[in-house]
């Protein structure tokens, strides 16, 4: 985003809404994008004069998967909420456009994409949801193949434009938007877990810790069947791995994971990489390697990890694009023959550092310092 394109009717009218003397600081690319989103969704619950439950859940669940946990953001975007309510800006096109002037056309249907899921997570998108929508992404230029993939694809009809599809996909790639500090999920990741959990879930249901234990299932479950003998421990070690890293009280996650663990045993999704590399590009680096940590930690449950599983493992951390140098500290260490490469392990414990792991839950801070600590006593 150029922060140029930043008016002083953007600023003004944020500071208006949060009822807070905003400055420049203020407003970042992720700000702006928030602001957008917030503005551009709560036009589509507000569409058909009726705002459901489902509908308000969504939107509770889409902040908290984009918002960092921690400053003043949080804090901001509530107050946003509120003042847009108090002051519909939605519903006149020259305000929205203050708010995205500054923002990319990927941005834009972005947005759009995050509004189609709002309409449709009642079970369909009622007329004057998808009259909004259609106004609002004509307001913003945005391509009508786009617009109209969406709104197949949120319609849950058949998409025979496959083309335009993966040309989506790509436009709207989360990785791209990086610099807004805000951690995005792809529509081919939703799909992926949407079929693997027989059931269909939304953006909102997906954030880190889904994803991050996802992968550790599907690949780690790759691992138990490589040798064609599959031990009752590793199933019961992978389950019990795999409870045990649900955040505490969180329902909505342990009936997820709970399902993905029932059905994994007749899915064979563990041998298509470029299917479950949808879900793996959300992980950061410290993330992908902590999960592939527990995924040697459970091949060696035995007692050592066999040829076939060596070589799943390996297939798998060349895929996640992880240096080999780590991969041979973690096989190593769990395989029982000590770790010699004290400078490669040095740089896996700066990387995985419990520190790396509070934005995600607590849990998840205690399993990075429980691996670090295995590897520790495993290198003498």
């Amino acid at each position: 985003m150029n922060a140029v394109l930043v008016s002083s009717e953007a600023t003004e009218l944020l500071s208006r809404l949060t009822r807070r003397k905003l400055n420049d600081a203020d407003i970042t690319p992720g700000m702006m994008f928030l602001s957008s989103l917030v503005t551009m969704t709560l036009g589509v619950m507000f569409a058909d004069g009726t705002v459901t439950e489902s509908e308000t859940k969504l939107l509770t669940k889409t902040i908290e998967q984009l918002v960092p946990a921690k400053g003043d953001v949080p804090v901001l975007i509530q107050l946003l909420i509120d003042g847009i309510r108090e002051n519909p800006i939605y519903k006149n096109p020259s305000e929205l456009l203050k708010l995205t002037k500054s923002l990319s056309q990927a941005e834009k249907t972005l947005l759009l994409s995050f509004s189609y899921e709002m309409s449709a997570v009642d079970g369909e998108i009622a007329p004057s949801e998808n009259e909004y929508l259609k106004a609002t992404a004509n307001a913003l230029n945005i391509d009508l193949r786009y617009t109209a993939t969406l709104e197949s694809w949120y319609s849950s009809r058949y998409i025979q434009d496959t083309a335009t599809w993966n040309e989506l996909q790509n436009f709207i790639n989360p990785r791209q938007f990086d610099y807004l500090g805000l951690r995005f999920v792809s529509l081919d990741a939703v799909s992926f877990l949407s079929y693997l959990a027989d059931k269909k879930l939304t953006k909102g249901d997906i954030n880190s810790v889904v994803v991050f234990l996802s992968s550790l299932l599907v690949i780690t479950w790759g691992v138990l069947v490589a040798d064609g003998m599959q031990q009752e421990e590793e199933q019961a070690l992978l389950s019990r791995t795999i409870k045990r890293l649900i955040p505490k009280n969180n329902n909505d996650i342990r009936e997820l994971m709970e399902t993905l663990i029932d059905k994994m045993p007749q899915s064979d999704i563990y041998k298509s990489p470029k299917d479950w590399l949808k879900l793996t590009a959300f992980l950061s680096e410290p993330e992908k390697v902590l999960m592939m940590s527990f995924c040697y930690e459970m091949s060696a449950i035995d007692g050592e990890i066999s040829y076939d599983e060596k070589k799943y493992l390996h297939n798998a951390v060349n895929h996640l694009g992880i240096q080999p140098k780590y991969a041979a500290v973690l096989e190593s260490g769990f395989g029982g023959s000590g770790i010699e490469d004290e400078a490669s392990f040095r740089e896996l414990q700066s990387l995985i550092h419990p520190d790396k792991f509070q934005d995600m839950d607590e849990v998840f801070v205690d399993a990075a310092r429980y691996i670090l600590d295995t590897l520790e006593v495993l290198s003498f």
